[in-house]
């Protein structure tokens, strides 16, 4: 698992960077530190936090950055608790911002079960059909 954690982190830096370079609207960086990573991990989310935690520069205002240690006590736990969360909070976030989603994700994969239309028809997730109508 640690090479995807690594290329995650990797690509974080290339993209995500960016928009958090001076935002106009609030924003937030999550990061989940395990007492078991790599150096290599442990050295990306100090450089992130170097850059973005720091209130003293003028671009940071609108970022706030938080570190939640991950204390389970194995793997799989530190995993499922840092996916929960995130899924939480994504899911609360969406309801607060009141946005109506068009399902393009699901769509463009052409992945039918999770789209919003069908999570609503069959609730049990078991007898969705195998194609979503655009």
């Amino acid at each position: 698992m640690v090479p995807t954690h690594r290329n995650l982190l990797h690509e974080f830096s290339h993209t995500e960077v960016a928009a958090y370079s001076n935002p106009s609207e609030k924003q937030a960086i999550i990061t989940f530190l395990d007492s078991n990573a790599d150096q290599y991990t442990k050295d990306k989310v100090k450089t992130l936090e170097g850059l973005f935690g720091s209130k003293d520069i003028p671009q940071n205002k609108n970022i706030e950055f938080i570190n939640i240690d991950l204390n389970q006590d194995n793997f799989f736990r530190k995993f499922f608790y840092g996916h929960f969360f995130t899924v939480y909070v994504a899911y609360y976030l969406g309801i607060h911002s009141d946005v109506e989603g068009r399902d393009l994700i699901s769509i463009a994969a052409k992945n039918p079960w999770w789209s919003q239309r069908n999570i609503e028809l069959h609730p049990k997730c078991v007898d969705i059909p195998a194609e979503l109508k655009g």
